[in-house]
């Protein structure tokens, strides 16, 4: 059994646990954290016995334990009985209001407050807004990743490459510097990798008061591919070959948890073959075409300009600092402790990693482009659903 299989069948088998049998769910219907307190309860039971299963592992440098498996199985069921909903659509809340300021004029302002266990947030119709899997990554595999960093150490960029013409905004767009550490070990800066992107200059603008493309614009819009000039570079293709096996395992929890999304991203690096100009043929080894390196820097608050509502960013967290993770949008600081994945609805809800206390933060970044997925004839994922999520990992045999 590959490793998608192995880690649906085990959510499956802890969620049948948690329930004590198979579920079924009405049509439409959203389940609140009230409906799910005792089977939430077990799932929790289950995690604890899969932490404790892993407390001394014998993790492999090229490949993911079922032990590995058994602890993300966990994570995930737990944090799909703990749901937190949010009391809008979100097809409305991203409608363009070209007079509102504030979007909490016209929508309830959550306060979700503070996260520090496994958890959704969903809309009122159950669409998946954010997962939030602290402890998915066990601390011997963070080690492991962490020390890998060490070998793309010289290849980090620490200030944009493109000087903007207001320089008060170079740290506002690049990020800033942040080690609270005396001797900090693994740099400071980002390096972008992308298999097939556009140049960064091209952008496809348009003003939502007058919703008008401009004729560079619509020109660009056939703009040829190109693979990242990162990957030309031995130390990065040679990082993401040692790490190949370990994206590909978050690429199958991508499939679990946003399986849409995943099948987009699937067709995406398929359709890709031909159509990029410089290619220098590698294995990309995830579903998500964009991975971004980030070291020591604060994340400024931001959204996703490049994205789609339904193209969730993937953010796992390494290191050894203790930063927060925040979303003004939901009223929420979610603890960002190394071992964290976080998916996101980056493109409408504001985020940001403002500094830390202590230690040194390493994170990987994915995500996709809107424009790249349109340029090679690949559909928009739909947004992912409770219930359906819920229903298809239960009907797994």
């Amino acid at each position: 059994m590959d490793l998608q299989m192995s880690l649906t069948a085990t959510v499956a088998s802890m969620l049948k646990t948690a329930f004590g049998a198979n579920p079924n769910f009405s049509s439409g219907t959203v389940l609140t954290r009230d409906h799910l307190t005792k089977p939430r309860l077990q799932a929790l039971s289950l995690l604890a016995n899969a932490q404790a299963t892993l407390q001394q592992p014998d993790l492999l440098d090229d490949a993911i334990t079922s032990l590995e498996v058994r602890l993300a199985a966990a994570v995930i069921s737990h944090a799909i009985l703990n749901p937190y909903v949010v009391d809008w659509d979100v097809d409305q809340f991203v409608d363009p209001l070209p007079t509102a300021k504030d979007m909490f004029i016209y929508f309830e302002h959550p306060n979700i407050g503070s996260l520090d266990a496994p958890a959704t947030v969903l809309n009122r119709h159950g669409r998946l807004l954010v997962w939030y899997l602290p402890g998915i990554i066990h601390g011997a595999r963070i080690q492991l990743l962490s020390e890998l960093h060490l070998s793309i150490k010289d290849s980090l960029r620490s200030k944009s490459k493109h000087k903007p013409k207001d320089l008060s905004k170079v740290n506002k767009c690049y990020g800033h510097q942040h080690q609270p550490v005396d001797s900090p070990i693994y740099g400071h800066g980002r390096i972008s990798m992308s298999p097939a992107t556009f140049m960064q200059a091209h952008h496809v603008g348009y003003s939502l008061s007058s919703v008008k493309l401009s004729l560079r614009s619509l020109r660009r819009l056939v703009d040829n591919l190109h693979q990242s000039a990162s990957l030309k570079r031995k130390a990065t293709r040679k990082w993401l070959q040692q790490i190949a096996h370990v994206e590909k395992f978050w690429s199958d929890i991508t499939m679990v948890t946003l399986p849409d999304l995943a099948r987009a991203g699937s067709e995406v690096v398929s359709a890709k073959t031909g159509s990029v100009l410089n290619e220098d043929p590698l294995d990309w080894p995830s579903v998500y075409t964009n991975i971004n390196v980030i070291v020591n820097q604060e994340t400024p608050l931001h959204e996703d300009a490049g994205s789609a509502p339904t193209l969730l960013d993937l953010l796992v967290s390494l290191g050894s600092h203790d930063a927060n993770f925040l979303v003004p949008d939901l009223g929420a600081k979610i603890l960002y402790l190394p071992g964290t994945m976080i998916f996101l609805a980056g493109k409408i809800l504001s985020h940001s990693v403002p500094k830390w206390g202590r230690g040194e933060r390493i994170a990987i970044v994915h995500y996709m482009k809107d424009r790249v997925h349109d340029r090679l004839q690949v559909t928009r994922p739909t947004w992912a659903v409770q219930r359906d999520i819920m229903s298809s990992v239960l009907s797994h045999n």
